[in-house]
Parts: C-alpha cells; sequence; structure tokens
C-alpha cells in the first residue's frame, strides 16, 4: 500500500516528476518477473505470454490471473516460488 501512496504523492507533484514515476514503475516490473521466478524464461518466451496476456479478451481470464496475482502478493500462492 504504501507503494501506491507514493505513486500517487508523486502524481500530484507534477509533471516534473514523472521520469522518476516510470523509472519506479519499470523497476516494480522487473521485481514482480524476478519474484514470480520468470526470470528464468528465455525473453522471447517471456514476451510472448505478456502478449497473450495484454491481447486477451476474454474476462473469465483476466479474473482467473488476477485472483491468482493478487494470491501471490498476499503470500497465499506458493507455486511460483
Amino acid at each position: 500500500m504504501d507503494r501506491i501512496n507514493n505513486v500517487v504523492a508523486i502524481l500530484r507533484s507534477g509533471p516534473a516528476r514523472l521520469p522518476e514515476l516510470a523509472i519506479r514503475k519499470n523497476k516494480l516490473l522487473g521485481d514482480v518477473v524476478a519474484a514470480t521466478g520468470a526470470d528464468h524464461l528465455p525473453l522471447d518466451i517471456l514476451a510472448g505470454a505478456l502478449l497473450e496476456a495484454s491481447e486477451s479478451d476474454s474476462d473469465i481470464q483476466r479474473m482467473g490471473w488476477a485472483l491468482r496475482g493478487a494470491a501471490f502478493f498476499s503470500g497465499a500462492d506458493q507455486s511460483a516460488v
């Protein structure tokens, strides 16, 4: 939750701090890739999986991914670690 508050504070401070927000976003994305264990995947497979997820129109599939992600961040999903 603290990270969300930091992002909101940066957004409210104006456009001068937007580059900082972009850097933070990229670092967080890298942290998620590493934390899930996906950092061992070849880049073409990782890119393909992300493209599949971003292009999906299935609300059911997206909900499944969202639930799995929420479980991972809450510590309930130990399958990726």
